[in-house]
C-alpha cells in the first residue's frame, strides 16, 4: 500500500509538474509562434505518432501486465521496437516530399524528415520506461519528464523569440525526447541483450498484438481529425483547432495520466481478486472525477475569456472550439481509465473492438462533417465522445461484474457540484464580469474555486483527509 501511495505521489508530481511546464511554455510559443507553424508540426506530429504505435507495439505495456519477466522478454521488446523505429526512420525520408506535396506546404519535408528520428529515441525508451512503471518507480519517471519539459522548453522559447518559427517547436519536440530518454536510461539498471527464444517472444506477442491494434485506433481517434481538417480547412483552421484541442488535452492528461499510471499496474497485480479490483476502480473514478469534471466544466464556461487573455488576441476563435470541446471530453477521463482496466483485466481484445466501432463512426464524421466548418465538426464529434464513454462504462461493468448503478451513483455527485460550481460562473459572467480583461478572468476562476470548495467541504467529507494524507506523502518523501 506504501509503494502504491508512493507511487499516485510521483506520479502526481510529474503529471502535474510536467504539465504546468507544457503550458508555460505552450502559452508563451503561441505568443511568438503563428497559427500555420502550429499547423505544420500539427501535421508532422500525425505521422509520427502513426509511426510512434508500430514502434511501442504494445510492447511496453506487455512487460507491465505479465506476472513473471526474464531477460528474453525485455530483449525481445527492445529489439522490436528499435528495428520498427529505424525503417519508418528509413522510409521518412523518400516519403517526406509526397507528403509535403498532397499537404501544399513545401517546408513540410524537412519538419518530417527531423522530427522523424525522435522514433528512435522513443524505441530506446520503451522497455526502461515499461520497467520501472511495473516497480511503481515513478519517482524516476517524473524527474524524466520534469528535465525534459525544462530543457526542450527553454530552448524552444529562446529560438521563438528570435523569430525562428516552426523551427522552435520541432528543436522543442527534438530536445524533449532526447533529455527523456537519457534520464530514463540513467534511472533504469537494465541493460540490453541479444538473446530470446520463440516462445519468449509468443508470450508477449499474444497481448501486445491487440493492444497494439487499439493503441492505433485511439490514434485514429486522437489524430485522423487534424489530417482532414488540415486536409479540408487549412494550416491557419488546424492551429486554431490544434490550440484549443491542446488545452483539452493538457486537462485530460492532468487529470487521468495519474490515476491510469498508477491503476494500470496495480489493477494488473489485483485482476483474480474481483473484490478489491471493483474497489480500487470505484475509488480511481471517485478521486478523479472530483477534480476532472470542475476543470473542464469551467473551462468551458470561462474560456471566451481565457483564450485571448492568455493566448492573446489572434486565438480568439479557438474560444469557441474550446468551449464545445470541454464539455464533450468532461466523460474522457473517466473513459480512459475505462480503457486501463480492461487492459490490465486482459481484455485486450475487447477494448480493441471497442475502438474499431469508434474509428468506423469517426471516419464517417471526418468525411461528411468537416467540410461544413470547424464549429459543426466539434459540436458532432463531442456527441459521439459523450455516447462512446456510455458504452464503455456498460462494458466494462460487464468485464468486472460491477452494477452500473454502482458506476452512476460514484459520478453523479462530482457532476452535480461541478454543474453548479460552472453556473455559478456563468451567472457571475451575466451580471457583468464578461469584458475581456486578467482580472475578470481571475475574479471568475477565484469564484469558481470558492464555490466549488464550499461544496466539497460540506459533500465530500473524506476529501480533506485524502488531501492531508497526501500532503504527510510528500513530506516524508521530500524527507527520504
Amino acid at each position: 500500500m506504501k509503494s502504491i501511495r508512493l507511487g499516485v505521489l510521483w506520479a502526481g508530481i510529474e503529471s502535474w509538474g510536467n504539465q504546468l511546464i507544457a503550458l508555460t511554455v505552450f502559452t508563451f510559443l503561441a505568443r511568438s509562434v503563428p497559427p500555420e507553424s502550429f499547423g505544420i508540426v500539427a501535421i508532422a506530429a500525425v505521422v509520427t505518432s502513426f509511426c510512434i504505435v508500430f514502434v511501442d507495439a504494445g510492447w511496453g505495456a506487455a512487460l507491465v501486465q505479465r506476472k513473471e519477466l526474464d531477460a528474453g522478454h525485455m530483449n525481445v521488446c527492445f529489439w522490436c521496437s528499435l528495428v520498427m523505429a529505424s525503417l519508418f526512420v528509413l522510409l521518412a525520408w523518400p516519403a517526406a516530399p509526397f507528403i509535403a506535396r498532397w499537404f501544399e506546404l513545401p517546408e513540410l519535408t524537412l519538419v518530417l524528415r527531423i522530427l522523424a528520428l525522435s522514433l528512435i529515441l522513443t524505441a530506446l525508451a520503451v522497455v526502461p520506461s515499461a520497467l520501472l512503471q511495473r516497480e511503481l518507480a515513478f519517482k524516476a519517471l517524473a524527474v524524466r519528464r520534469l528535465v525534459a519539459g525544462i530543457g526542450g522548453g527553454a530552448i524552444g522559447l529562446y529560438l521563438a523569440f528570435k523569430g525562428y518559427g516552426v523551427w522552435a517547436l520541432v528543436v522543442k519536440q527534438m530536445l524533449d525526447s532526447l533529455i527523456a530518454t537519457l534520464s530514463v536510461w540513467y534511472s533504469c539498471k537494465w541493460r540490453p541483450g541479444i538473446g530470446f527464444t520463440r516462445a519468449q517472444f509468443s508470450d508477449l506477442f499474444q497481448f501486445s498484438l491487440p493492444q497494439a491494434g487499439s493503441q492505433f485506433l485511439v490514434f485514429v481517434n486522437s489524430r485522423l481529425d487534424q489530417l482532414f481538417i488540415g486536409a479540408m480547412l487549412g494550416t491557419h483552421t488546424l492551429g486554431v483547432y490544434a490550440v484549443s484541442r491542446r488545452l483539452i488535452l493538457l486537462i485530460l492528461d492532468l487529470m487521468t495520466s495519474v490515476a491510469a499510471k498508477v491503476a494500470f499496474p496495480v489493477l494488473a497485480a489485483m485482476q483474480n481478486q474481483p473484490k478489491e479490483y471493483r474497489s480500487f476502480y470505484l475509488s480511481a473514478i471517485r478521486n478523479t472525477s472530483r477534480i476532472s469534471f470542475p476543470a473542464l466544466l469551467g473551462l468551458a464556461v470561462v474560456s471566451p475569456i481565457c483564450v485571448p487573455v492568455v493566448f492573446g488576441e489572434k486565438w480568439t476563435e479557438s474560444a469557441a472550439i474550446m468551449q464545445i470541446m470541454a464539455i464533450g471530453s468532461f466523460l474522457q477521463t473517466i473513459t480512459i481509465i475505462n480503457y486501463t482496466a480492461m487492459v490490465a483485466k486482459g481484455k485486450a481484445g475487447l477494448n480493441l473492438a471497442f475502438h474499431s466501432v469508434a474509428v468506423s463512426i469517426d471516419v464517417l464524421l471526418y468525411v461528411w462533417v468537416v467540410p461544413y466548418g470547424l464549429t459543426t465538426f466539434c459540436i458532432v464529434y463531442s456527441v459521439r465522445l459523450l455516447l462512446t464513454s456510455f458504452i464503455s462504462f456498460a462494458l466494462l461493468s460487464s468485464v468486472i461484474d460491477l452494477p452500473f448503478r454502482d458506476i452512476s451513483f460514484t459520478l453523479a455527485k462530482p457532476l452535480g457540484l461541478s454543474s453548479v460550481m460552472a453556473l455559478s460562473v456563468w451567472a457571475l459572467q451575466f451580471a457583468g464580469y464578461m469584458d475581456v480583461s486578467l482580472i475578470n478572468l481571475f475574479i471568475q476562476v477565484c469564484a469558481g474555486l470558492v464555490v466549488y470548495g464550499v461544496l466539497a467541504a460540506i459533500f465530500y467529507p473524506d476529501l480533506l483527509g485524502y488531501v492531508w494524507g497526501k500532503l504527510e506523502l510528500s513530506i516524508l518523501g521530500a524527507q527520504k
